[in-house]
């Protein structure tokens, strides 16, 4: 017995455990996730240019409407994603989610084309319901697999997978929409989700203890630092401590400004190339993807910081998590502040800005994003696909909002449908994030996550099909369809970091993960344009669909609900987890308290911190290639690319947010809290002043906006360490449902934020 409880403190030989490949495995299912959440964004820059042959008389107003569409379906299952994640186990979630998500993106051409804009809404809309799962699920995961040492970096790495999938999507969309036409953008992205569902259905895993691949000793290890030694209880969900949180509550307002902001960005910043900066689809999906792969970039350092400064004593967790906060939101802010005086046509300074703006906004995933793990990891999954829930209702508006702002130029969808198009993912996002919370804990994360990524890539290559024979509004569909099984996703793949990260990694590896997110908006800016310019902007949906099977298909073979089911992971990393996260012996099954979760002060202020992250961030990302094209002039090609530089510049952010964030708690130099309060300071008040100094850039200034952008979006990557952990260090157990909570909310606001910004601008060419 001695022995056992040596072991569980000791942290595993080797640098490569499972719970690195979980949260490699939920990395690339949020880049695939993300990227089957963007490719819209670049696609329907080709899919609505007149100077290709099989273009769409669209209007902004119905580009707006299928940019939305996704987030109508996506805010429903976010609630229940955490719940389910609990009870079914995230991995199921997850693998359903990015399966649903790899099929529906093959679809999408086919949509456009029999279906009209409307099939594609509807693609879209389902897109958004499976991937309701994948945040709350994800986080779910995270919550038992990150040791509490390691969460930050765990849930860092695992969170950048959004940018990374924003970055590499936005790249590889224009080439291939320039190559082989905008439907390879779908098949590639669904080809490539159904082979990571089936790698993740042989890899995955809901927890440690149910890896078969998991070793003894870091089994022992990860359930120690999470507190899960011996038999562990299965916990009911809080629920009047989650709604009376004041903590949580702020979370949600937090994460609902992230999404406006970062959809609004996400889905305009291809159009902002291509009409503002005059760059073409190829060079558009290359610069709209800059920022997303610099958000990518830095979420090593900040995930590395974020696990380092506690472990070291420098900050507390809190503090770490609110620095990071801090530099996610300020950040961006006060870049994108300077892109708004950026010229138009001034392409690099615009792709600069851009980049720092997107960049910057890393400090979320270390902020924000890990705090649901920190109030609650048994709930992690819940409380995020809360908090994602409102903060995607924030996604929805975005695009919508900025479609009614902006007026056509070149497009036969008004920029009003274009906000909605771009707003209708997060329609049925919202709704499966607090349910993907507790089926992530119940049935494990990574089943939803697989899910989540397989329905997103399948819908994603069918939204080329309904726009051509539905319209925007059958795009809108499938955009909502996407929101809805995507809805899963963060708050299993929270729930699983919760699973998977030591307690001394968990701002690393839950920066890591959420990184992914920027991540794949970088990769989907600069590949849409390219994508775009030579196949057509089907081909982008084509092959985010593609790759979506593809991670689908992988993550079936190697993810993992947990060390304890993973068949990978060693006994020595097995136990290295268990140990961390206290969770050494049998676990009991936890009921969700969900009085205690909607009673938790903290909680409700994270819902608020969630809400106000999405607000900013989708309403940057929806809106990022439009200012890209129309305002900086930039072509779609050049355009992808400078949009991804912002969350390129969030990505990379991430790893070193990632380290403090555990670093600073481990060295005592700031708390737990402290550390989470100031990377959300950082990912916030850095963006915003980004942003103040973006809004007097000059029209075709297209360095300062793209430098700008990169700033905004690159301090935003403080709301990873900050409070997306936050959901891990509140309840670990339930971070998936927390996530799950917080995450509804907040793309309620990724809903409105891209539809506020349609509402807002106006068109000014109509042809």
């Amino acid at each position: 017995m001695a022995d056992e409880e040596n072991n569980a403190d000791k942290k595993p030989n080797g640098i490569f455990g499972i719970r690195h490949l979980q949260a490699i495995l939920l990395l690339f299912a949020l880049v695939l996730a993300y990227g089957m959440r963007v490719n819209m964004s670049i696609a329907i820059v080709a899919m609505t240019d007149k100077d290709s042959e099989d273009s769409f008389d669209w209007s902004i107003q119905k580009q707006s409407v299928i940019l939305s569409s996704f987030f109508w379906g996506y805010i429903v299952l976010q609630i229940p994603a955490g719940e389910l994640a609990a009870k079914l186990g995230g991995s199921i979630l997850v693998t359903v989610c990015i399966g649903i998500n790899a099929v529906v993106s093959v679809l999408i051409p086919w949509s456009a084309y029999y279906g009209g804009w409307k099939l594609v809404c509807a693609c879209r809309v389902l897109q958004g319901l499976t991937q309701g799962f994948i945040v709350p699920s994800i986080h779910n995961l995270i919550g038992k697999w990150a040791p509490v040492e390691e969460k930050s970096r765990l849930g860092a790495l695992v969170h950048s997978g959004s940018q990374l999938g924003n970055a590499i999507q936005l790249v590889a969309a224009g080439f291939i929409a320039s190559i082989w036409g905008w439907p390879a953008i779908f098949y590639a992205n669904g080809a490539v989700g159904l082979l990571w569902t089936i790698i993740y259905i042989f890899l995955g895993s809901d927890s440690p203890q149910k890896s078969r691949m998991i070793s003894e000793e870091e089994r022992l290890y990860i359930q120690s630092s999470l507190g899960q030694v011996g038999k562990q209880k299965k916990l009911k969900t809080p629920w009047k401590a989650i709604w009376t949180s004041m903590p949580f509550i702020s979370l949600i307002i937090l994460h609902c400004g992230q999404n406006w902001g970062f959809w609004t960005l996400m889905t305009e910043m291809p159009s902002y190339m291509k009409q503002i900066l005059g760059v073409d689809i190829k060079a558009n999906g290359v610069m709209s993807a800059l920022p997303y792969f610099a958000m990518y970039l830095l979420s090593f350092p900040f995930a590395f910081l974020a696990d380092y400064m506690p472990n070291k004593g420098w900050l507390s967790v809190t503090a770490v998590r609110k620095l990071s906060n801090s530099i996610g939101f300020f950040g961006p802010a006060i870049a994108l502040i300077g892109l708004s005086y950026t010229p138009a046509g001034n392409v690099m300074v615009a792709v600069i800005l851009l980049t720092i703006v997107v960049g910057l906004n890393v400090g979320h995933i270390t902020g924000l994003m890990l705090v649901h793990l920190d109030l609650a990891p048994n709930f992690a999954g819940t409380l995020l696909g809360i908090t994602n829930c409102s903060a995607n209702i924030i996604s929805i508006i975005a695009p919508l909002v900025a479609g009614a702002v902006l007026k056509d130029e070149s497009y036969d969808w008004s920029m009003q449908i274009q906000s909605v198009i771009l707003s209708s993912f997060f329609w049925g996002y919202v709704i499966l994030q607090v349910p993907g919370g507790e089926l992530a804990a119940r049935f494990g994360g990574s089943k939803l996550v697989t899910l989540s990524i397989a329905l997103n890539a399948i819908v994603c290559m069918l939204i080329p099909l309904s726009v051509s024979y539905g319209g925007w509004k059958l795009m809108c569909a499938c955009r909502v369809f996407q929101g809805l099984t995507q809805g899963f996703l963060v708050p299993s793949i929270h729930g699983l970091i919760g699973k998977w990260a030591p307690v001394e990694e968990k701002g690393r590896l839950g920066a890591m993960v959420h990184s992914g997110p920027y991540l794949g908006n970088s990769i989907q800016f600069v590949a849409a344009g390219y994508i775009a310019n030579a196949w057509g902007w089907p081909a982008i949906f084509y092959a985010n669909g593609a790759v979506g099977v593809l991670w689908t298909i992988i993550y079936i073979f190697l993810g993992s609900d947990s060390p304890q089911k993973s068949r990978m992971i060693s006994q020595e990393e097995r136990l290295y987890i268990q140990s961390s996260l206290g969770q050494v012996g049998q676990q009991k099954i936890l009921k969700t308290p969900w009085k205690a979760i909607w009673t938790s002060m903290p909680f409700i202020s994270l819902i608020f911190v969630h809400c106000g992250q999405n607000w900013g961030l989708w309403t940057l990302m929806t809106e990022m290639p439009s200012y890209m094209r129309q305002v900086l002039g930039v072509d779609i090609k050049s355009n992808g690319l400078m949009s991804a530089l912002p969350y390129m510049a969030i990505y990379l952010l991430s790893y070193p947010f990632g380290f403090l964030a555990d670093y600073i708690p481990n060295k005592k130099w700031l708390s737990v809290t402290a550390t989470r309060k100031l990377s959300n300071s950082i990912g916030f008040f850095g963006p915003a002043i980004a942003l103040i100094f973006l809004s007097y850039t000059p029209a075709g200034n297209v360095v300062m906006g793209v430098a700008l952008l990169t700033i905004v979006v690159g301090l935003n990557v403080g709301h990873i360490t900050g409070f997306v952990l936050v959901h891990l260090d509140m309840a670990p157990n339930f971070a998936g449902t927390l996530l799950g909570i917080t995450n509804c909310s907040a793309n309620i606001i990724s809903i409105i934020a891209p539809l506020v910004a349609g509402a807002v601008l106006k068109d000014e060419v109509t042809i």
